[in-house]
């Protein structure tokens, strides 16, 4: 997608604006002339004015090195919704729950996590494609990295890890599976299900596997209330299996990408920030200060 360029907020009133309820986590919360999308959980405020509403190359931590533009605005949270015409101002519905206040706690537990996420331009490897084929764009996880494995329910039940490709086969490469014929028993007793994962060390390389839900379902077709709860669920095992890992630093990745993500595919960015903050938010208090104490939060992309 086309990147735009980030230009200060107008004097004058932008055609998104927020009526009612009030802003989450305060009054700067208002969208900005490139603000393709409504992202509740991002803390602002930043000298960047699009600080929480699009990933632009000028946004940190989480618009660094992303140019994606959404085609339309998202809800800002399950159970609203938004309604725009051309100058003038968003009004907010609440259709269902979450209550106003529970969206807006939810919100303000969720900000210091997605605060701390930094998005990097490579993949949880430390590498990127170009032209040219892969190469090192990026510092190499150690053994105190916990790397996010996007694996399938069928290579984990049945395949195997030799027979992956993409960034799994990246993952298994390194890991010493990648000729492996199936995964190691702990793996396979503990990812029966979509949303399941389990951490498992592989020499010094820490893997997080993880099975995110395939949003091409009928069962998702015409309900994004239901993808982004399939989402969270699957982001909230991770966060769990990184705080049991004991690993200090944690490399994500968003989860149902590709042919995944069915035709939420230019949604994704925002569904995938949205299940993230949402994810931390269910955790207990105590697995939240201890994934917060993590050395690093990186959302490779």
């Amino acid at each position: 997608a086309a990147s735009r360029t980030c230009a200060l907020p107008s004097p004058e009133p932008t055609p998104l604006q927020l009526l009612s309820p009030a802003p989450l986590l305060g009054p700067s919360l208002l969208p900005t002339p490139c603000s393709p999308l409504w992202l509740p959980w991002i803390a602002p405020p930043s000298p960047c004015p699009c600080r929480g509403w699009g990933f632009h190359h000028c946004c940190a931590p989480l618009g660094a090195a992303l140019s994606l533009s959404l085609p339309s605005p998202r809800p800002p949270l399950p159970g609203y919704t938004l309604t725009m015409e051309p100058s003038r101002q968003v009004e907010t519905v609440a259709t269902e729950e979450p209550t106003v206040q529970e969206a807006r706690e939810e919100a303000l537990e969720a900000a210091p996590f997605v605060e701390k996420l930094e998005v990097k331009p490579w993949g949880v490897l430390g590498t990127q494609m170009t032209g040219q084929g892969e190469r090192a764009v990026g510092p190499s996880p150690d053994d105190a990295t916990a790397v996010v494995d996007p694996t399938s329910l069928a290579h984990v039940q049945g395949l195997g890890p030799r027979s992956s490709s993409g960034a799994s086969g990246a993952i298994y490469g390194r890991a010493g599976l990648d000729r492996a014929t199936a995964f190691p028993a702990e793996v396979v007793a503990e990812v029966q299900h979509e949303h399941d994962a389990k951490h498992q060390r592989y020499g010094s390389t820490q893997v997080i596997h993880v099975v995110g839900p395939d949003l091409r379902g009928p069962e998702f077709a015409h309900d994004e209330k239901k993808a982004l709860e399939a989402l969270t669920e699957a982001y909230t095992n991770v966060l769990a299996e990184f705080v049991s890992s004991g690993c200090a630093r944690l490399r994500l990745l968003p989860l149902s990408g590709g042919f995944f993500s069915g035709h939420y595919h230019g949604d994704m960015p925002g569904m995938t920030i949205g299940a993230l903050g949402a994810a931390f938010a269910r955790l207990s208090p105590a697995l939240q200060r201890e994934v917060l104490r993590a050395s690093a939060l990186e959302l490779c992309v």
